[in-house]
């Protein structure tokens, strides 16, 4: 098992953040009651999802992305911190959002627009819906976009005669975005 101290990281938030002691809670419960303020991270209104993206977006950095993507609700906390983070790292942030709940502009939706996220909001509750179109939407259309680039160095890069494809499954298509991936690494080196 590895060590936390051995993972990428990369210091988004000003970390530790403080206690504060409630003393009047305190004193109605005749014990001590102390909060921990997360809020004051140094990131919007972050806090353990600042920690958690240190690690995230640290191995992003680590594998060469320059876009990130996440999903949540039309007001996410998490959405939101994500865009402020990959704002600071210089990253592309790109959310799918569930339409439903608060979609007017305002709260984590301004909050986004001005960490400079681009924001899609769709009319789906599924993740597993939400996931395909990641898939199909984001990660394929650049592909598609790319593709006379693409297919030039891709004949260079791999055996052709190794690659057969009888069925085009989600599962498969994932391996596949693992390639592009790895491919559009060497094309840009």
């Amino acid at each position: 098992m590895r060590n936390l101290h051995d993972l990428p990281r990369v210091r988004l938030g000003v970390f530790p953040t403080p206690f504060y002691r409630l003393d009047r809670l305190s004193e109605q419960y005749g014990r001590g009651i102390w909060i921990k303020r997360d809020d004051l991270c140094g990131v919007a209104l972050g806090g353990s999802k600042v920690r958690k993206l240190e690690f995230v977006l640290a191995e992003a950095l680590d594998q060469g992305c320059d876009t990130v993507f996440t999903t949540g609700g039309a007001q996410s906390n998490h959405a939101a911190l994500t865009a402020a983070c990959a704002a600071r790292l210089g990253m592309k942030c790109i959310l799918l959002l569930k339409r439903r709940g608060v979609t007017e502009h305002r709260g984590n939706l301004v909050l986004d627009e001005l960490f400079g996220a681009e924001v899609r909001l769709l009319d789906m509750d599924s993740y597993d819906e939400i996931y395909a179109e990641m898939l199909v939407n984001v990660f394929l259309k650049d592909i598609f976009n790319n593709f006379p680039r693409i297919i030039s160095r891709f004949f260079n890069f791999i055996d052709m005669s190794v690659i057969t494809i009888t069925t085009m499954r989600f599962s498969f298509a994932i391996g596949f975005i693992t390639i592009y991936v790895r491919f559009i690494q060497f094309i840009i080196v």
